[in-house]
């Protein structure tokens, strides 16, 4: 008997009213519709609802299930997200973004082969810009293993797409703070995945990505210097992994440095004693770098 796996494609939306007639339509163009389509509204205030409601009184193969919610950032949307994925595989994917034709047949493909089988959290694909180049590119056609040892082995850089067991999705929400931060890196959930589990990587493209002007990834740094304590918790994080050569390791150290003094130059921020508690005694690899990083933190500033 073949497991018939449920796929949720999930989408974090924040007035992107524009865009999402575009992945509608890619979804509806799926050659397997057999899907959710769940969409978290992060407190838009453009006419996202209006056009959501008209999807939704079409005629559609696959099952559109939306919620709104208030502003907090992206993963406060992907935590509130948990309760209301009813596949048993996720897709994240952008509301600029759009999915080839085969992209839903060509998960469900794959998940097949490895989802009874408990060591695997991820099956990651590739993706392409409107201009069809590869945003990341995997070296072999299909690899299973450890994601962070084939990365790391074969100098893996760039976005890639990424679908994940809906169980383990939500056995790692993202941490919230009292300062109410609206940027978490979504690698802190890949990287503890990764530490804990395999990945099957395959060289093929299922998303064309499109990157706004005002999106996260142009906005950048100046979001990451305005939610330092999410950074900090991240930089933390691979500051302590194993596999990374000793110069990341210094460079996740500078980092960390960085946004905690962003975090003391902050209005709305933790205190010091809160630091302490969250992330305890600096490493000494920390502490030699703090004169840098005032320098590169004030750098930033400027420009």
């Amino acid at each position: 008997m073949v497991l018939k796996i449920n796929i949720t494609v999930l989408t974090t939306t924040y007035n992107r009213a524009d865009f999402l007639q575009k992945l509608y339509d890619s979804l509806g163009n799926q050659t397997d519709q057999d899907f959710q389509w769940l969409i978290i509204d992060d407190g838009s205030t453009d006419n996202t609802f209006e056009v959501i409601e008209k999807f939704l009184t079409k005629q559609n193969d696959f099952r559109i299930n939306y919620f709104k919610k208030v502003n907090g950032g992206k993963h406060t949307a992907l935590n509130y997200a948990h309760k209301y994925i009813t596949g048993d595989v996720i897709a994240i994917v952008d509301s600029d973004d759009i999915l080839v034709p085969e992209a839903v047949s060509t998960i469900r493909q794959y998940w097949d082969s490895v989802y009874e089988n408990e060591k695997y959290a991820t099956v990651v694909f590739e993706q392409i810009n409107q201009s069809g180049v590869k945003l990341g590119q995997f070296p072999d056609k299909i690899f299973s293993g450890s994601d962070l040892d084939y990365r790391i082995k074969k100098s893996i850089v760039g976005d890639f797409a990424e679908t994940i067991r809906a169980s383990i999705f939500k056995s790692f929400p993202f941490p919230i703070y009292k300062n109410k931060e609206k940027f978490f890196p979504e690698g802190w959930l890949w990287t503890h995945v990764a530490l804990q589990y395999n990945t099957l990587n395959i060289s093929q493209t299922i998303v064309v990505g499109g990157y706004q002007e005002d999106g996260l990834t142009k906005r950048g740094r100046l979001m990451r210097l305005q939610s330092p304590v999410g950074l900090m918790k991240y930089y933390r994080l691979l500051e302590n992994v194993r596999v990374l050569s000793f110069s990341a390791k210094i460079k996740n150290a500078l980092a960390f440095n960085v946004y905690k003094l962003s975090n003391q130059k902050a209005i709305h921020t933790l205190t010091s004693d809160e630091i302490n508690i969250e992330f305890g005694n600096d490493t000494l690899t920390e502490k030699i770098l703090k004169l840098p990083a005032i320098i590169i933190y004030y750098y930033w500033k400027k420009r």
